[in-house]
C-alpha cells in the first residue's frame, strides 16, 4: 500500500498548512507544513503520493510522485517536509477523503 497526503490546491485561499509549490505549478511540490505523525510517517515511507484537493476547474487528483528528501520536527506537534519530485502523475484518486483528512494508505496509481 502506498501513502498518499492530502494537500490543498495551491490556488485556495483557505491553507490551513503551508505548502510550497514549484513557481507556477499545481502538480509539483517542494514542501509541507504538517502534523507530526504524518511528518514521521512520510520519512518512515521514504516517499509519498501526492492528493492535490480540486478548486475551481481543476479536479482533485494525484498529482505526483515525491522522495522525502528531508523530515525536520519544528516542534512536538509540527513537521517540515521537503520533497524532489519523482514523476508527475495526474491520476485519479484512489479515494475521496473526508473533509480533514490529510494522508491516507491505498494502493498506488
Amino acid at each position: 500500500m502506498a501513502f498518499y497526503v492530502v494537500l490543498h490546491h495551491p490556488a485556495n485561499p483557505h491553507q490551513p498548512w503551508a505548502n510550497a509549490w514549484e513557481q507556477g505549478s499545481t502538480d509539483r511540490i517542494q514542501a509541507i507544513t504538517t502534523t507530526a505523525a504524518i511528518g514521521r510517517r512520510a520519512e518512515a515511507e521514504g516517499r509519498v503520493f501526492v492528493h492535490r484537493c480540486g478548486f475551481g476547474a481543476d479536479s482533485p487528483a494525484v498529482v505526483a510522485e515525491a522522495r522525502v528528501v528531508s523530515a525536520t520536527a519544528i516542534d512536538r506537534s509540527t513537521y517540515y517536509l521537503t520533497f524532489e519530485t519523482v514523476k508527475t502523475t495526474r491520476a485519479e484518486p484512489p479515494i475521496t477523503p473526508a473533509r480533514g483528512t490529510n494522508s491516507y494508505q491505498a494502493a498506488a496509481p
